[in-house]
C-alpha cells in the first residue's frame, strides 16, 4: 500500500471534526456528567460512520465528486445542498473562527483588539489556501494534526495522573440523564459528533484533489483504510477530551460558561491553578491547534464544495471558473468577519439557526448518500456490504429520531 500517496483526506476529515464538538462539547460532557456520556459519543460515531465513508467510496468507485451523484439522482437535491450551504457557510466559519481567535489571544497575548486580530488571522488562512492550495494544506494539517494529538494526549495524561480524582458522589447521584437539560445537551453533543453529514462531500473533493496532486489513483481498499484511520483518530480524540473533562473538571465547583471561548479558558486556567503555570502551555496549545485546524479546513472544504456546486448549476465564465476556489477562499472569511464585527449581539441566534438547519438536514443527506452508493452508478463490487447496509438503516432511524426529538425539545 502506497500510504504516502493516499494519506491526507482522512486526516483532513479528522482535523475538521476535532473542533467545538470535541474541545468544548466532549470536555463539557465529562465535566458535567462524568463518563455517563460515553455511550452517547460512541453511538454518534458508530451510527453516523457509513454516511461519511460513502463520500470517498463513491468518488473512488466512479471517479466523480459526490455532488455529481447528488445531481444525477435529482438536480433538486444539488439545489437543496447548495442553498443549505450558502445559508450556513458564513455562520459556521465565523463560529469556529471566533473560538480560534479567542484561544489564540489567550495563548499568544498579542494585545490586539478583536477586529484587528480577526482580520489578520482570517487573512492568513485565506492566503495559505488561495496560494498554497491543497498541497500546502495537506502538509500543514499533518504537522498541526500531530501537534494536536500529542498535546491533547499529554494534557489528558497530566489530568489523569496530576489531579486527585475521586468522583463527587453527591454530584454523581444528582445527575438525571432524562432531565430536560441532560437531554438537550446530549442532542447537541451527538448532533455535531463527529461532524455534520454534509461534510461527506468535502472528503469526496479532497480525494479528487489528492489524486490530481499525486497523479496516483488509489484502490478502494487503500482509500477506505486511510479514511477509517482518520475516523478512528477522530473518535478516539472525542473520548480523550471526555476524559479530560472528567479528570480535570468534574469535581470543580466553578460554574462553567456556555461561551465556548470562556469555557476553554476555564479549562486552561484549571490546569494552571491546580498544577502550576508549566501545564498551562500544554493545554493551551492543545486547545488552539484543535480549533485552528478546524477553521482552516472549514474554509477549504466550504470553498471546494461551493466552487463545485456553482459550476455545476450555473454557466460560469472559464476565466472565473479557474479562479473561483481562490476567490471563495477570501469571500467566505470576509463574510465571516462581517458577522463577527456587526452581529456579535445576535451571534448566538445565528449559530443556533445554523445548528438547527444542520441537525434537520442530517437525515436527508444520510438517505441521499445511502441511495447513491447503492445505485447503478457504483460498480456492484464497490457497494457497501451487508454490515454497512444494516448499520446505515440503523443510522437513518437514529438520525430521524434524533431530529424529531431535537425539534420537540426546541419548541416545548
Amino acid at each position: 500500500m502506497k500510504l504516502s500517496k493516499v494519506l491526507g483526506p482522512g486526516i483532513l476529515f479528522a482535523s475538521s471534526a476535532i473542533g467545538v464538538s470535541h474541545l468544548v462539547q466532549s470536555t463539557r460532557a465529562g465535566a458535567d456528567y462524568g463518563f455517563l456520556m460515553f455511550w452517547f459519543i460512541f453511538m454518534a460515531n458508530l451510527l453516523k460512520y457509513p454516511f461519511f465513508e460513502y463520500g470517498p467510496r463513491y468518488t473512488i468507485s466512479t471517479n466523480q465528486s459526490l455532488l455529481v451523484g447528488y445531481k444525477n439522482l435529482s438536480k433538486y437535491i444539488l439545489y437543496i445542498y447548495f442553498i443549505v450551504t450558502l445559508i450556513t457557510m458564513f455562520i459556521i466559519t465565523s463560529a469556529v473562527s471566533f473560538v480560534t481567535i479567542g484561544l489564540a489571544e489567550n495563548l499568544f497575548r498579542t494585545g490586539l483588539d478583536l477586529k484587528t486580530f480577526s482580520l489578520i488571522f482570517l487573512l492568513f488562512c485565506s492566503i495559505i489556501l488561495a496560494f498554497g492550495k491543497y498541497k500546502t494544506l495537506d502538509g500543514l494539517i499533518k504537522i498541526i494534526g500531530l501537534i494536536l494529538v500529542i498535546s491533547t494526549i499529554a494534557a489528558f495524561l497530566i489530568a489523569y495522573f496530576g489531579f486527585e480524582f475521586t468522583p463527587n458522589k453527591e454530584k454523581l447521584e444528582s445527575i438525571d440523564l432524562f432531565s430536560y437539560g441532560a437531554i438537550a445537551f446530549s442532542l447537541s453533543l451527538m448532533g455535531w459528533m463527529p461532524s455534520t453529514i454534509d461534510v461527506s462531500t468535502w472528503n469526496s473533493e479532497w480525494n479528487l484533489e489528492k489524486i490530481k496532486q499525486t497523479n496516483y489513483k488509489p484502490t478502494l481498499k487503500e482509500v477506505l483504510f486511510e479514511f477509517r484511520l482518520g475516523y478512528i483518530v477522530s473518535a478516539v480524540m472525542a473520548f480523550v477530551f471526555l476524559g479530560l473533562g472528567v479528570y480535570a473538571l468534574f469535581n470543580s465547583k466553578e460554574p462553567f460558561s456556555n461561551n465556548a471561548v470562556i469555557f476553554a479558558s476555564q479549562l486552561i486556567n484549571v490546569y494552571a491553578n491546580y498544577l502550576g503555570n508549566w501545564s498551562y502551555f500544554i493545554i493551551a496549545v492543545s486547545a488552539f491547534t484543535t480549533m485552528f485546524s478546524t477553521t482552516i479546513i472549514v474554509i477549504d472544504g466550504l470553498s471546494r464544495v461551493v466552487d463545485r456546486a456553482t459550476t455545476m448549476i450555473f454557466s460560469v465564465p472559464k476565466t472565473i471558473e479557474k479562479k473561483l476556489y481562490q476567490i471563495l477562499c477570501f469571500i467566505i472569511p470576509l463574510g465571516s468577519l462581517v458577522l463577527i464585527f456587526f452581529f456579535q449581539k445576535n451571534f448566538k441566534d445565528l449559530v443556533d439557526l445554523a445548528t438547527k438547519i444542520s441537525f434537520l438536514m442530517a437525515p436527508f443527506f444520510a438517505i441521499v448518500n445511502y441511495i447513491i452508493i447503492n445505485s447503478n452508478e457504483v460498480p456492484r463490487e464497490c457497494r457497501p456490504n451487508l454490515f454497512l447496509k444494516v448499520l446505515s438503516i440503523l443510522g437513518i432511524i437514529y438520525l430521524v429520531g434524533f431530529s424529531i426529538t431535537y425539534l420537540y425539545y426546541s419548541f416545548i
